[in-house]
């Protein structure tokens, strides 16, 4: 049986609750939270839940990458 096909991580499963946001990587599951975020449009608070996730795929899955 052949292996199942890497996925390419994705910021999913994203909520606002007052001053903080959060999302989910779809391949680790780990739980991408910023607080005390103080933004005035969706567009802005999509530029930095995004800016986060890249951080983590830097952290998280550079290492996953480079062992293949």
């Amino acid at each position: 049986m052949p292996d199942a096909p890497e996925r390419e991580p994705e910021l999913i499963a994203t909520l606002r609750v007052g001053s903080v946001i959060s999302g989910e990587c779809s391949v680790c599951h780990k739980a991408i939270i910023v607080k005390g975020i103080h933004v005035e449009t969706l567009a802005e608070l999509k530029h930095v839940l995004k800016e986060a996730f890249a951080e983590h795929l830097g952290e998280e899955h550079r290492l996953d990458s480079q062992s293949k």
